[in-house]
């Protein structure tokens, strides 16, 4: 691609992804941005790419890019999970906790399953209330003079509207620039708020008193320290508006009067959060004795609170048996899994938690089709299906069905589902799980032996898959269309080679008929032939007999002499006559050995 231009990328797009993901684990956030701007030349508009770089940003303060980042990720496809989950990030950091809270709802509603985005709603929650106060502790009234707020809203511009699903045109705010005469608030409060950066920021206002700002390297480090200060002030109003000093104080008077021996200086509720955020990601890197182990602690330890310490205590403990049963499904115990996720199931339908249940029905489902009980799967997941949510949801709970019924030899119905999957796909305007339904109709059809329609939807799939750019789909959807159009050819052999077994037969049928037809004239023509010698023999006899009458009596001799000739003259007849019954025996049998190969062939071409 960049032949000859010396300035391009020497690598691949795979090279420079890997290389920055690894400089992300080492805590070299701008190295890996530099990768993975280097990946995106290479293949601009990669979803998963993109997320990468804005974490990178989000770690380096910067949200503003980490923000363009993650709308861009999301600008093909605005269902794309991790690029919701890192948009509500970005604007939780910038302190936009209300549009945070926006898209941890709308990741949470596309993945239920995840931790990440409850997470997400809880403390976008939190800071919330910390800001403003909850609603329960906030009562507004309409008495006095109201005029002076309404001549304010006519004054307010209106607020532009936040699009859900389409890239937004307006600009994030640009970072405020330091200014030293802005009071940003008394010197206990930045203390506080700032912690263990106070002390940086004390250096580095005594660094741009310092430095001279006329010369060339003191306005490059008064520029850097202007930076840094904007930074801090910046910082300082976020984590003001998370959390002001009233709910910091009401925070750690809660704290001293709720210690906890099971969880030492956590309070119930941040315990859990912390554990279940340790499950999860033991859970991603594919530790699951770690996360097995962690469960059934913390299952342990909130069996102990009380319902006040932890008001959804139930809701919590059907999460973690959720927990453990995954856990178990990874690691191949299945019996296990379906008892913690029937814990689960049973806790949401007895306490009317709608979530639980479809989360406990997912799951069962999941567990009967890895282990091979697909019609088990396919009664659950048709229990889930009146459950669902969302189209993107509806399309994979159709597909998994489907997948079932395949294997279970159901192909009709497994068509059947293929299709309702594919429609739900449309209406999610989601291409992958298009070309999985796709595919799935194409298979049912090979099955059912359509192949005329199997290689119409097998080419649907290869082009969804030429458009996401997934070269093994391509590959492997080639090999099946590569597979259905031998097929077909061999249909069509076998169909001319059985109608050249009919002709065959009705040829060979015309000859032996023709066969027979001149056997039975040569039959004729002999019989004919020996009833003639047989009366000129007798004339001959009579002719004699009357000689004899009128000649002397012919001697013993010549007598016997005549006799010998008329039984030789009749022992050659009987020869001729029994010589050609035997062929026209053998011409029999040969007929029926033809006509029993016919019927032969003919059951074999019907099977």
């Amino acid at each position: 691609m960049f032949d000859g231009d010396e300035d391009g990328p020497k690598g691949t797009f795979e090279i420079y992804k890997a290389e920055a993901d690894s400089l992300f684990k080492q805590g070299e956030y701008r190295k890996s941005i530099e990768s993975y701007t280097t990946a995106l030349e290479l293949l601009p508009h990669d979803k998963n790419c993109l997320v990468c770089r804005s974490k990178c940003h989000l770690q380096l303060g910067d949200t503003i890019s980490a923000l363009e980042d993650a709308e861009l990720s999301l600008a093909e496809d605005n269902t794309f999970h991790k690029g919701v989950y890192q948009k509500a990030q970005a604007l939780y950091y910038q302190g936009d906790f209300e549009m945070s809270l926006v898209f941890y709802h709308r990741g949470h509603k596309l993945r239920p399953e995840l931790q990440e985005f409850r997470l997400g709603i809880q403390k976008a929650q939190e800071a919330i209330d910390n800001s403003v106060g909850s609603p329960e502790k906030v009562k507004l009234t309409t008495e006095g003079d109201l005029t002076f707020f309404a001549q304010q809203d006519e004054k307010k511009p209106k607020k532009q509207q936040y699009s859900t699903y389409k890239k937004t045109t307006t600009q994030a705010p640009k970072r405020r620039q330091y200014d030293p005469s802005r009071p940003v608030g008394s010197e206990k409060t930045i203390k506080q708020l700032l912690g263990e950066l106070y002390g940086d920021r004390q250096y580095l206002e005594k660094l741009l008193k310092e430095t001279d700002s006329r010369s060339e390297v003191g306005k490059v480090i008064n520029n850097l320290v202007t930076e840094g200060l904007s930074y801090l002030d910046t910082r300082t109003d976020f984590w003001r508006q998370q959390k002001p000093m009233y709910a910091r104080k009401h925070e750690r008077a809660q704290q001293r009067n709720r210690t906890d021996t099971h969880t030492g200086k956590l309070a119930p509720n941040d315990y859990i959060i912390r554990e279940l955020e340790k499950i999860d990601i033991a859970q991603v890197e594919g530790e699951y004795q770690e996360a097995l182990r962690r469960s059934q602690r913390c299952l342990n330890t909130v069996n102990s609170f009380t319902a006040e310490q932890v008001p959804n205590k139930i809701e919590v403990l059907a999460n973690l048996n959720s927990c453990i049963g995954n856990a178990y499904l990874e690691m191949g115990q299945y019996d296990k899994s379906l008892e913690h996720h029937n814990i689960d199931l049973s806790m949401g339908e007895d306490n009317d938690m709608e979530e639980a249940v479809s989360r406990g029905l997912d799951n069962l489902g999941r567990v009967h089709a890895r282990h091979g009980n697909f019609e088990k799967a396919v009664q659950v997941w048709e229990k889930k299906l009146p459950m669902s949510k969302s189209a993107l949801e509806s399309t994979w709970l159709y597909h998994e069905i489907g997948r079932c019924y395949l294997e279970i030899g159901q192909f009709e119905t497994a068509k059947e589902n293929g299709e309702k999957s594919k429609v739900a796909a449309e209406e999610a305007e989601d291409q992958m799980w298009q070309l999985q339904a796709s595919v799935l109709v194409a298979q049912s059809e090979v099955k059912l032996g359509d192949l005329s329609a199997a290689l119409t939807s097998f080419d649907t799939s290869l082009e969804l898959a030429k458009s996401q750019g997934d070269m093994s789909a391509q590959s492997a959807i080639k090999k099946a269309m590569d597979d259905v159009n031998k097929k077909i050819a061999k249909g069509n052999t076998s169909t001319s080679a059985k109608k050249e077994r009919v002709k065959i037969d009705e040829e060979g049928e015309r000859e032996i008929q023709t066969a027979v037809s001149s056997q039975r004239a040569e039959e004729e023509k002999e019989e004919n032939e020996t009833n003639n010698a047989k009366e000129t023999s007798k004339k001959v006899e009579e002719v004699e007999s009357e000689k004899k009458d009128e000649e002397k009596p012919v001697t013993p001799r010549s007598k016997d002499s005549d006799s010998n000739k008329q039984e030789n003259l009749n022992e050659t007849t009987d020869e001729n006559n029994e010589s050609k019954t035997e062929e026209l025996e053998n011409k029999e049998e040969s007929k029926d050995e033809i006509k029993d190969e016919k019927d032969r062939e003919s059951k074999e071409g019907e099977t």
